[in-house]
Formats: C-alpha cells, structure tokens, sequence
C-alpha cells in the first residue's frame, strides 16, 4: 500500500510541476513573442512607413499598431513622468531591434526599425498597466 501511495504522490508532484512550467510559459508572453534567431531578423535597406506611439495620461495610444517590415515606430513619451519603455511583457523583457529597455523623460523618444516578424508587447517598466502591442507582417 506504502508503494502505491508512494506513486500517486510523485505522478501528483510532476503533474503540479508541469502546469506551473505551462502557466509560466503562457504567462510570460512567449506565446505572443516568435522566437528570435539571426535568420529570423530581417535586413532594411531602407524604412518605409513611421508609426508614432505616444505615451499619455498613463496610456500608449495606440494601443495596438499594425505595420509592415521595414517600417519604424517611434515611442514619444508626453506624460510628465519618466517612462521606462520595455519590450516583452513585464518582467520578461525580450529585446526588439537591439533595446530591451529604454528610459524617456517628458517629450523624448527613440525609434525602432520593424525587424522580426510577429506580435509583440511593450509596457512602461514603472507603470505595467501602460502597455500596447504591435504586429508586423511582411
């Protein structure tokens, strides 16, 4: 009997350990994020259209910017806070276009180049709730 206890518990344990790998898995955004390699990383020869994402009263706006490959979005930050822009979902950052997290005070910006080819996150660091998406096609 001790033996068969013995079982139900280890298939019990690795059962709880493969839903908290499936929930962290999910919950870390990687379901949105393709996985990122060299060959997945397109070369721009030059930039198409420019997409601006504006940062305010707590808000991106857009939330969610539709795009081409080759095209750029610039993150402008008009709140009268620092914004600390990251890619990926929080606590998960995952770099885009080499930045994995950039700090803009009022009316600064930084620009990306669309590279990779997916759905994709952003947030502000400081203020999670502030967040958006964009997607690339090809």
């Amino acid at each position: 009997m001790k033996k068969h206890s013995s079982l139900l518990v280890i298939a019990g344990a690795l059962i709880a350990a493969g839903g908290i790998f499936l929930a962290a898995f999910h919950f870390s955004g990687n379901y949105l994020t393709p996985q990122k390699t060299a060959e997945s990383t397109i070369k721009c020869s030059s930039t198409h259209v420019a997409h601006t994402v504006t940062f305010v009263d707590g808000k991106a706006e857009p939330e969610h910017t539709q795009a081409s490959a080759c095209d750029t979005i610039m993150f402008l930050n008009s709140d009268n806070q620092i914004r600390a822009i990251a890619f990926g979902v929080h606590d998960h950052h995952t770099p885009y276009d080499g930045v994995t997290e950039t700090q803009l005070s009022y009316n600064k910006s930084f620009t990306i180049t669309l590279n990779q080819i997916g759905i994709f996150t952003f947030h502000d660091h400081f203020q999670e709730e502030t967040a958006g998406t964009f997607t690339v096609i090809n």
